[in-house]
């Protein structure tokens, strides 16, 4: 009871901030809602899980504050029905997010460290139509066709051009 009781706290505080901001989408706060945060931080973290601070992740990878991941998801505008792509996989938590929005997720990063757990974060979650692959971000992601939306938090010295072919239309 304790650890739900810290997530619920943990995601009203969230709201209470992100609203003073003009952050209200419906659709995307029930998908936080439903999504536990603390599921995807390492166990010696599950207490910021609902902090605005980064959390370090395996391989040098991290987890956004909880706000900044908010606002980041806020700034893609889902909808049903639309494909993601997630390039920068980290814990999973943005992308089981999506995944209770989009119709289809596929998110890749290129530990395989990193994929593995956020693998096992998703089958927590019971996140279904998240795909997560081992692959490098810079090379796009060949013969997966077009998405509505990318999402990108890996880093690299420019932005891949490949990117904006694997977007839809408009």
């Amino acid at each position: 009871m304790g650890a739900r009781v810290s997530e619920q706290e943990g995601f009203a505080k969230m709201v209470l901030r992100l609203r003073a901001e003009g952050i209200t989408n419906h659709d995307l706060l029930k998908a936080v809602e439903q999504t536990p945060r603390s599921y995807f931080a390492p166990p010696q973290y599950q207490a910021e899980a609902h902090s605005q601070r980064t959390i370090p992740l395996d391989c040098g990878s991290f987890m956004e504050g909880y706000d900044f991941a908010v606002r980041l998801l806020h700034s893609l505008n889902l909808k049903s029905g639309q494909r993601v792509l997630e390039v920068g996989t980290g814990s999973g938590f943005t992308a089981a997010v999506m995944g209770r929005v989009a119709e289809r997720v596929l998110t890749i990063d290129r530990y395989q460290t990193l994929v593995g757990i956020a693998q096992k974060n998703l089958e927590k979650t019971g996140v279904r139509n998240v795909i997560v692959r081992h692959a490098d971000g810079s090379a796009g992601v060949p013969g997966e066709g077009t998405f509505d939306r990318i999402l990108i938090t890996a880093a690299f010295n420019s932005l891949p051009r490949m990117f904006s072919d694997h977007l839809v239309s408009g």
